[in-house]
């Protein structure tokens, strides 16, 4: 799907936002399209050339754009017009991925280009001090990365479970965190950066969107393995419902008599077609990952191809209702299994058993299995492109970093 800017009416509105707003959206054509002239930018997002030289002009001087060494010719004009630009080399963003009991950072430019990666196990202790350690890793990955604050369009934070991204808390992420953890506020106290919050599955569309500069009118995301999530995507935002729920097909209910759920719930999609429900019903052999259980299923073992056939049974009817009630353009397939050609292929035809009309929409995503790494960073790089600016919080740069060991 093309990737374009919405124009929205600024009727009504105050200047000050008209000209964040316009700010915004000629952040997102320049992201999603590329470089432009003065003149297409004009007439593509319908602004005046007198409003568009001084918004590029203000940008430039921050050090948001910048003028290429290339040129457009003007054929109405009959003149050469410099491309503009986003500043995708100096500008970064900076990434934090909660999963398990693990933290990543990792901090790229706006080309997802890692600059700095850094590892943590997230011990009992840690987690209750949560922010204090990530604001010193963090401090340390920007001194070893020799960014300023200036250079930083924002941190975003990925952690599971119940997520308010409004208002950047982690509610419920089971065990890894305290519940209602604020973490926008937590960390941009203490560190003067703006911060975004997202739970994993949203952060993957996220991501998907930005890295394959494409833009999502109305998408469903499915993830699967080792455990089941999905995304939703309509009219090109991202919907997290009234509860910031939408979208938990993992937790549809399938058998009401069925297993508890860790939500608590009985009969979830998840204790019935996870891994962990896959290998609950082999019997024969080790399967210790999904790998191993990928692999036997491929050689045909009749166990592994049973108990895989019967996850995909219940999946495929998961998604067949998701889809009655969105109906989606495009399905996005993401995880190890969707990496097989032999389980995709199971797959799609047992979703068209289901629905017939759903198998041309689906498709892997063309990033599989690549997106957990930046999906953080692509958290702060779409607020970057919604505010249209690099926010300063007014407090200090960077918080105390760690001695050396």
């Amino acid at each position: 799907m093309s990737a374009t800017a919405n124009v929205k009416k600024t009727s009504g509105k105050s200047m000050r936002n008209v000209k964040r707003e316009n700010r915004s959206l000629l952040l997102t054509q320049l992201y999603f399209q590329g470089r432009k002239s003065r003149t297409s930018l004009a007439r593509e997002l319908r602004l005046t050339p007198a409003s568009i030289t001084q918004t590029i002009g203000s940008m430039i001087r921050e050090g948001i754009v910048v003028e290429t060494d290339a040129y457009a010719s003007d054929a109405g004009m009959g003149r050469r017009q410099q491309f503009i630009d986003l500043n995708h080399a100096d500008l970064h963003a900076i990434g934090v991925t909660i999963t398990n009991d693990r933290v990543r950072l990792c901090i790229s430019n706006l080309r997802f280009d890692c600059v700095y990666e850094d590892s943590w196990r997230l011990e009992s202790q840690d987690a209750e001090s949560y922010a204090d350690f990530f604001c010193d890793k963090i401090a340390f990955g920007m001194l070893a990365s020799r960014l300023r604050k200036d250079d930083i369009v924002g941190i975003g934070v990925t952690v599971r479970g119940n997520v308010d991204s409004e208002h950047g808390v982690s509610e419920n992420s089971f065990g890894l965190l305290p519940e209602h953890s604020a973490i926008k506020a937590e960390l941009e106290g203490r560190i003067g950066i703006p911060v975004a919050v997202d739970n994993h599955i949203r952060s993957l569309m996220t991501c998907e969107a930005l890295s394959s500069r494409s833009y999502m009118e109305n998408s469903l995301l499915i993830k699967y393995g080792p455990g089941i999530g999905s995304a939703i995507a309509l009219d090109g935002e991202i919907y997290s419902g009234g509860h910031s729920m939408a979208g938990e097909i993992g937790h549809m209910i399938m058998d009401r008599d069925g297993e508890v759920c860790r939500c608590g719930k009985r009969g979830c999609l998840e204790t019935i077609a996870s891994f962990r429900a896959m290998r609950a019903r082999i019997r024969r052999g080790d399967c210790d990952s999904l790998a191993t259980l990928l692999r036997r299923f491929e050689e045909g073992d009749p166990e592994v191809a049973a108990a895989v056939a019967a996850s995909i049974r219940h999946l495929a009817l998961a998604i067949a209702n998701m889809a009655v009630l969105f109906d989606p353009k495009d399905i996005i397939l993401y995880g190890e299994p969707f990496g097989s050609g032999i389980f995709l292929g199971e797959f799609t035809r047992e979703v068209g058993a289901r629905a017939s009309e759903l198998q041309g929409l689906l498709r892997v995503s063309s990033r599989n299995l690549l997106l957990d790494r930046h999906m953080a960073c692509a958290l702060a790089v779409h607020a970057f492109l919604e505010a249209g600016d690099i926010a300063d919080l007014g407090k200090p740069s960077l918080p105390r970093v760690p001695p050396a060991e």
